[in-house]
C-alpha cells in the first residue's frame, strides 16, 4: 500500500511527501500531516495531481484525494506506519515538486474571529464590528495562515486570560500569530522564541503589521536564550517538543503564571500535561481532536 518514489538521505531536514485516500479520510489524513510536522497542506482531486484527464479516467474507479505537505524526514517513518494502520487505506509517497505547492492554500485562506480578535492574512479583506481588532499576517508558506484547530484553541485561551499588563513568552513562535494577538489584547511585552531562522522576520512583519513592534522581541537561541520569569507562557507545539521542553517551559513561567499549551492530540494530553508539572488544570478544550489546555503553575 504504500509506495516511495525516493528515499530521503539521512541528512536531509524535510522531504515532500503525498498522500493518496479517499475522500471520507482526507481529515484524518490531513490531521496526520499537520502531526508529523508540516506547516502547509495541499489537496486535490488525485487526477489533477497526476495530470489525467476526467475522460481518460476509468468510470468505475473510486473517487481519490491527494494532500501534499512538507515534513521532517525523522517523521517519516511514524508517518509511514500510521498510513499502514488506517482501515481504508491511505498511500504514501515521497516525491520532488516545485516549491509552488505550498502556495496552493493561499488562495483558500479566509478571515476567522476568535473572541474580539480578527484574524486573516493580509490579501484577505474582513469588514470589523465595532469593538474587533484585526489582526493581518504575512506569512507566506511558512507558516500558514495561523487557521489551523490548535491555534485557534490556544487564541481563544489567550482572549480569556490576557487583558493588560501581562509579560507573555510565545514558545515555537512560528508567524507570530500569538505573540501579537497577546500584545493586540493588552499585554506590556512579548518574547518570541522559534529555533525555525524565518520565525524572526514573520514575527517582526506581523508585530509591524499590527503597530505593537516596540513591544515584541523575538529571539533565536531557543529557550535557553530566554532568562526572565514570565505571566502568561504559551506553546503550540507537537507533543514531541512539549515533552522536550516542558520543563524549561515551566521553568519560565512565574509562580500562579499561566500556561497555556496546544497542538496535540486528546490521547495526548496526559503526556503533555506531565511534561510541564507542577502545574494546576484549570481549563480544557478540543477542537477537531486537538486539545487546548490552560494551567496555573505552582510550586
Amino acid at each position: 500500500m504504500n509506495a516511495s518514489t525516493a528515499v530521503p538521505a539521512p541528512g536531509d531536514a524535510s522531504v515532500v511527501v503525498r498522500l493518496r485516500c479517499a475522500p471520507e479520510l482526507v481529515e484524518l489524513a490531513s490531521d496526520a500531516l499537520w502531526q508529523a510536522g508540516t506547516s502547509a497542506v495541499s489537496e486535490e482531486p488525485a487526477d489533477v495531481v497526476r495530470g489525467i484527464s476526467a475522460a481518460e479516467s476509468a468510470p468505475s474507479a473510486p473517487a481519490a484525494v491527494e494532500l501534499t505537505g512538507e515534513v521532517p524526514v525523522t517523521a517519516l517513518a511514524d508517518l509511514r506506519a500510521w498510513c499502514g494502520e488506517v482501515a481504508g487505506g491511505v498511500e504514501l509517497e515521497v516525491v520532488e515538486l516545485d516549491p509552488a505547492w505550498a502556495d496552493a492554500w493561499c488562495e483558500h485562506a479566509r478571515a476567522y474571529r476568535v473572541g474580539p480578535l480578527v484574524v486573516r492574512p493580509v490579501w484577505v479583506d474582513a469588514t470589523l464590528q465595532p469593538g474587533e481588532i484585526d489582526l493581518p499576517l504575512d506569512p507566506g508558506p511558512t507558516f500558514g495562515s495561523g487557521s489551523h484547530p490548535s491555534t485557534r484553541g490556544v487564541l481563544a485561551a489567550m482572549v480569556q486570560r490576557v487583558d493588560g499588563g501581562e509579560r507573555v513568552l510565545d514558545v515555537g513562535s512560528g508567524s507570530g500569530v500569538l505573540s501579537v494577538a497577546a500584545l493586540l489584547l493588552g499585554a506590556d511585552s512579548a518574547v518570541a522564541v522559534d529555533i525555525e531562522p524565518a520565525a524572526g522576520p514573520a514575527g517582526r512583519s506581523a508585530a509591524a503589521l499590527c503597530g505593537v513592534a516596540e513591544r515584541f522581541e523575538f529571539c533565536s537561541g531557543g529557550l535557553d536564550s530566554v532568562d526572565a520569569e514570565f505571566d502568561v507562557v504559551f506553546a503550540n507545539m507537537l507533543i514531541g517538543a512539549i515533552e522536550e521542553l516542558g520543563a524549561r517551559i515551566r521553568a519560565r513561567c512565574a509562580v500562579g503564571g499561566t500556561m497555556i499549551l496546544g497542538g496535540f492530540l486528546e490521547s495526548q494530553r496526559d503526556r503533555a500535561l506531565a511534561a510541564v508539572q507542577p502545574a494546576e488544570t484549570v481549563a480544557t478544550s478540543n477542537e477537531d481532536g486537538w486539545v487546548t489546555l490552560v494551567l496555573a503553575a505552582t510550586r
